[in-house]
């Protein structure tokens, strides 16, 4: 029987994952912060072939993880695949920014996903044999708009997991790095192109339980704009910025122009120089 450590159940993806796992005969130890979605959850999947047990645990304090894993382990049984889901970071506006943001993104993120795998690696090592799966996003792929936090995030995991994906693999445990199609669609609802398209937490869930058996690294699964953030992956600089720009209206620069702007710029210096002429000696 397979035995999953599940990150993240309490919301989103990781939520209907649980579920679906359940559905499909898997013992799944579902962790989260919020007891009351968690105990849904567990009432939900009664009646399942498998079964869920929900289990309180914060990933930010640094013991929590491993006392976890030491616990299923004993309690439960060897776990067989270890999958991290998480919340979004919030979409982050130029007029609010703050370094806690992206620091919170990062914790939440690259962060917790980190401290969950410094927990189970071990003993998939001294097994030769185990499951990471790590949820994605095509936020990382580019920086847009008011997801700068996103695009810090995302991009530090995939390459965080790449790396890892290599060490790992010669010790017999397989790294999967699942991106789904955009699956908040409070993440894109101010971009109607994105918005129209975002896929429910549900689907993605199935999506991500069909390919925990597949050996490939990452797993992007078809989407109508998949292909479309791929390509703009690959872009340069300036034709992305194109790109964005007259997608994007919110991100047209206002620039003026070069006479203008020395212009402003002798006005400050006018102005900062007669307010120092008015200061006391």
């Amino acid at each position: 029987m397979n035995i999953a450590w599940l990150t993240g159940a309490d919301s989103a993806i990781g939520y209907h994952l649980a579920l679906e796992l359940a559905i499909q005969g898997w013992s799944v130890v579902a962790t989260g912060t919020d007891r009351k979605e968690l105990e849904k959850l567990s009432a939900r999947a009664r009646g399942a072939e498998g079964r869920v047990m929900p289990s309180v645990v914060d990933l930010s304090q640094p013991t929590q993880a491993m006392e976890c894993v030491q616990a299923i382990e004993q309690q439960v049984g060897p776990i067989t695949h270890a999958l991290f889901c998480h919340t979004p970071p919030a979409k982050l506006e130029s007029e609010t920014f703050s370094a806690q943001q992206v620091e919170t993104a990062l914790d939440s993120v690259l962060v917790r996903t980190a401290r969950a795998m410094e927990a189970i690696v071990p003993y998939f090592v001294e097994r030769r044999v185990g499951v990471l799966g790590v949820l994605n996003s095509y936020l990382g792929y580019r920086g847009l708009p008011g997801f700068a936090c996103h695009a810090a995030a995302f991009a530090a995991l995939e390459t965080f997991c790449e790396a890892m994906h290599f060490s790992l693999e010669p010790k017999g445990v397989r790294l999967l790095l699942y991106t789904p199609g955009l699956f908040e669609e409070d993440m894109v609802k101010d971009i109607d192109a994105l918005a129209s398209h975002a896929s429910t937490p549900q689907m993605c869930a199935e999506q991500f339980s069909e390919r925990l058996a597949d050996w490939s690294f990452e797993r992007v699964v078809p989407h109508p704009v998949s292909w479309s953030f791929r390509i703009l992956r690959m872009l340069p600089l300036p034709l992305f910025r194109r790109f964005v720009r007259k997608n994007l209206p919110e991100s047209r620069a206002t620039f003026a122009k070069v006479e203008e702007h020395e212009a402003l710029l002798q006005s400050i210096r006018e102005k900062a120089e007669q307010a120092r002429a008015q200061q006391p000696s």
